[in-house]
């Protein structure tokens, strides 16, 4: 799927994408822009992060526990 983003995409927002696999992920969407003779410096992929703004912190916390509840069985 990602060498076909390189091929084809303006770019990649992966969800659930530590740092530590970009070294992984960079080289499939090389590969496939290679492929496709696009240049991988035009290419974006970047990170999606999740964060939660409130005058609570708690409840700014709450609601990052229970995405990370929802979507965590995608990390392991």
């Amino acid at each position: 799927m990602l060498q076909l983003a390189g091929e084809l995409a303006d770019g990649v927002l992966p969800l659930l994408f530590p740092p530590e696999h970009y070294e992984t992920v960079e080289p499939l969407i090389r590969d496939g822009a290679a492929r496709a003779g696009r240049d991988f410096a035009a290419f974006d992929l970047v990170a999606c992060i999740w964060c939660s703004v409130s005058d609570d912190r708690e409840a700014a916390e709450r609601v990052l526990r229970d995405k990370i509840a929802y979507y965590g069985h995608a990390l392991s």
